[in-house]
């Protein structure tokens, strides 16, 4: 896997030069290419959030990177139209192959690698922390993590594609869904590159015990639960902090509210705070917008504005000069 040639400790920061606009990644020594495609900004701002994860995306002319050995798992998924031929040398055993458009690959931290590549490799690259991935796997499947394995075989599983497909919208958009987007997502990626490359299959689903955190949310739960976030709808709401109300993990919160209400829980907490944004909109007609987003909660007046035009059909300047628009269109 081409990049992160000389990662010797992995943080939540994507270095960036200010004097050329690119990001600077290891792997440039001793000539070795690596040459980054620009982030929005907003990456730079979002990444430090992201405790134990890193979503880089790489376009790399033909070329080699001597042999490594990261911390971090890290899987690799091309963007380009065709195939890349590639060779690999996996803890002294060679592979031969190519990387697909839209397949996974996958190392596994601690696996000592080399790669030879012969034509131009696009692709975008998510590594995570292995106490990250075992952190979702004790909150889905109560059990502690086995070990991963790598997987060059190039993996067609079309939902991790979309998953890490979906963070590079994300951050590349601005960020609009909001941090508690971002930790559904790196929760879900983790789980499922645990599920995927350290053979846990899910099997205790067939268990009463796995059955239970299958189900939904009581009528009871669902109450704390919105009592707690109209509560803090103003302040930055963690995922954790939602699933330590209820006393629920935050992958099986996750989950379970989608099951129950049909929505994913961030997009139901943007609505709550849609909602409130519209109240005080309607109350205080001096009250500047960008107090408004703050106090509802966005972490960004862009966030804001994007998030309230999907909702409500209308700008929030709009909506304070027209008047309120009829509930069925909110």
């Amino acid at each position: 896997m081409p990049p992160y040639s000389d990662v010797r400790a992995i943080d939540t920061r994507i270095n960036h030069d200010s004097s050329t606009g690119t990001n600077a990644t290891a792997g440039n020594e001793g000539g070795r290419h690596s040459t980054s495609d620009p982030y929005h900004a907003a990456l730079r701002q979002r990444a430090s959030q992201w405790d134990g994860f890193v979503l880089e995306r790489h376009l790399l002319p033909s070329g080699m990177l001597d042999t490594t050995i990261m911390p971090v798992h890290c899987l690799a998924i091309p963007l380009g139209r065709h195939p890349v031929p590639i060779n690999w040398h996996l803890n002294g055993r060679r592979l031969v192959g190519a990387m697909a458009p839209n397949q996974v690959y996958f190392r596994a931290a601690g696996d000592a690698l080399s790669s030879t590549w012969s034509s131009p490799l696009d692709a975008i690259y998510f590594s995570v922390r292995p106490d990250a991935v075992g952190l979702a796997i004790e909150q889905e499947h109560q059990r502690s993590i086995p070990d991963l394995r790598s997987d060059f075989a190039g993996g067609a599983d079309v939902g991790l594609v979309q998953m890490v497909l979906a963070l590079d919208a994300h951050v590349k958009g601005g960020g609009v869904g909001g941090s508690l987007f971002e930790q559904s997502l790196l929760l879900a990626i983790s789980l499922r590159v645990a599920v995927l490359y350290g053979d846990i299959g899910g099997k205790d689903a067939t268990t009463p015990a796995g059955r239970l955190r299958c189900g939904v949310l009581s009528r009871h739960t669902l109450a704390r639960l919105d009592d707690f976030i109209l509560a803090h709808l103003s302040q930055s709401l963690t995922i954790d902090a939602i699933a330590a109300a209820v006393h629920i993990s935050p992958f099986h919160l996750c989950r379970m509210f989608r099951k129950t209400r049909h929505i994913s829980l961030w997009q139901y907490v943007l609505k709550c705070r849609i909602e409130y944004a519209r109240k005080l909109i309607r109350r205080h007609s001096d009250m500047p917008l960008a107090d408004v987003a703050a106090a509802s909660g966005f972490d960004s007046y862009t966030q804001f504005f994007v998030a309230f035009r999907k909702f409500c059909r209308a700008s929030p300047s709009n909506f304070r000069h027209q008047g309120a628009v009829p509930e069925g269109q909110a």
